[in-house]
């Protein structure tokens, strides 16, 4: 017997209050949710606006709502094309559909194809007192003070943090990531390299204070944070950093049935992820800096280098919300870590995507290598960002981890885990392969990035 299955089309920017509302609204009116999300492009036509959060974050957004089981990505203005295809492809097995949307746009592109397919449309009055529109007025304000204050070298780094610590609160990290392309875009990125590092040390001594717990509501509140998975209560942490790299019930985060397998690679990180075939086509295709390199990014260090030369690289891109804590993807021993770089360049994957900004290879990381496991050695790098506090690791060099152990935990900001493995044996991939950061998927600690092939 067939389901009954959600339609839904939109850009879910700037994901805010109401548009939760929305889907706990088509929650009640099927067993699955599936979504349509435009792209920029097909957005600009519509709406004439250029969207704030990449196409990767709002996909990350939308699939932490009740019953949302999967997305399509809409290229067209017109989206009848790709719901034709989805139409017909679920009723091919069996399942009734409904259409679901916000009142706000009443002939909306599309509704003359489910007029003709006889499928129910339902409008949901949106959300008073909440507004995209008026949210997003609020982000671009918010980054032009916090642009002009950070290339104003008369404002003091005390002065700045105010409007940081405002600017990292808000329900979006659109803020920081268009603080960022500004500042790029005007080369004053090398001028304010320095800063950023003093900010950090200076934010993360200030979220060390008792006194920052009173930040802690509004944090789970901007953020989202799933506080059902925490290991006590948000008032227990001893500040606004001890909440950030908060561990959590792990039984809320199961391994697939059957795991763990100690022949599948697990995720050691919450994050969006990129898998790439080897490193040329991670440079081809998303790593754009003009001074990247395999060497480069593994400091120089020719025996790192030996062990994962054509190998596959995965990249995991956390976010403020994300749980900061590392697993071990693998089990095996920890060897020698090395640490490397002087700089701290945010590692939002519009910047990382510049041909004009070395992100992995300036950015102060640590390399760890794995040896022992089922794969041979791998190596796994924690790439610090700005407001970064510090990268915590808990084994020493010579300790035996198990697969899924904890290895450390970033302190409050971004960051980013980076996966590079031996070009045998061969691993066969659950994400797709060699794609731009547009395609970045959510992954989740303990779920399934890949299976090791046996071979004879």
């Amino acid at each position: 017997m067939g389901l009954k299955i959600v339609l839904t089309v939109g850009c879910f920017d700037l994901f805010h209050e109401g548009h939760k509302n929305l889907f706990r609204y088509m929650a009640n009116y099927g067993d699955e949710i599936i979504v349509g999300l435009h792209d920029q492009s097909s957005t600009l036509v519509n709406k004439g606006i250029h969207l704030l959060d990449p196409l990767a974050v709002r996909r990350k957004h939308v699939l932490s709502q009740p019953k949302v089981k999967r997305t399509f990505v809409i290229r067209q203005p017109d989206p009848s094309d790709d719901l034709r295809r989805i139409i017909k492809e679920l009723r091919a097995k069996g399942h009734k559909l409904i259409y679901i949307r916000g009142n706000d746009w009443v002939d909306f592109p599309g509704r003359d194809l489910l007029e003709q397919e006889g499928i129910p449309i339902l409008l949901m009055n949106y959300t008073e007192g909440i507004s995209s529109t008026q949210l997003r007025n609020q982000v671009l304000e918010l980054v032009q003070k916090v642009y002009e204050a950070l290339i104003d070298d008369t404002i003091s780094d005390e002065e700045i943090i105010p409007l940081l610590e405002e600017a990292l609160f808000m329900p979006s990290d659109a803020v920081m990531r268009e603080v960022y392309k500004k500042l790029y875009d005007g080369k004053y990125h090398r001028v304010f390299g320095e800063r950023f590092l003093r900010l950090s040390r200076i934010i993360g001594k200030m979220w060390d204070r008792p006194e920052s717990k009173k930040l802690i509501p509004r944090f789970i509140e901007r953020m989202d944070v799933n506080i059902a998975e925490l290991e006590k209560k948000p008032s227990e942490f001893p500040s606004l950093n001890a909440f950030f790299a908060r561990s959590i019930d792990l039984s809320k985060r199961p391994f697939e049935k059957g795991g763990p397998n100690p022949l599948n690679i697990y995720s050691p990180s919450d994050g969006l992820v990129l898998v790439y075939s080897n490193v040329k086509q991670a440079k081809d295709r998303f790593i754009k800096g003009k001074n990247f390199s395999l060497s480069r990014l593994l400091d120089n260090n020719d025996e790192f280098s030996s062990i994962v030369k054509d190998g596959a690289m995965v990249i995991i891109r956390l976010q403020p919300k994300d749980v900061h804590r590392m697993f071990a993807p693998l089990s095996g021993v920890v060897g020698v870590f090395q640490w490397a770089g002087t700089r701290l360049h945010t590692v939002k994957s519009t910047i990382v995507a510049r041909p004009d900004v070395d992100v992995f290879t300036e950015n102060i990381r640590v390399i760890i290598p794995f040896h022992d496991t089922p794969v041979g050695s791998f190596l796994l790098i924690a790439i610090g960002a700005p407001l970064i506090g510090s990268i915590v690791l808990h084994p020493k060099p010579g300790e035996k981890v198990e697969l899924g152990q904890e290895i450390g935990y970033f302190q409050y900001g971004g960051s980013t885990i980076v996966l590079l493995f031996p070009p045998k044996p061969p691993i066969e991939w659950r994400f797709p392969i060699d794609k731009d950061y547009e395609a970045e998927a959510p992954i989740w600690i303990h779920q399934t990035l890949g299976r090791i092939i046996k071979q004879n």
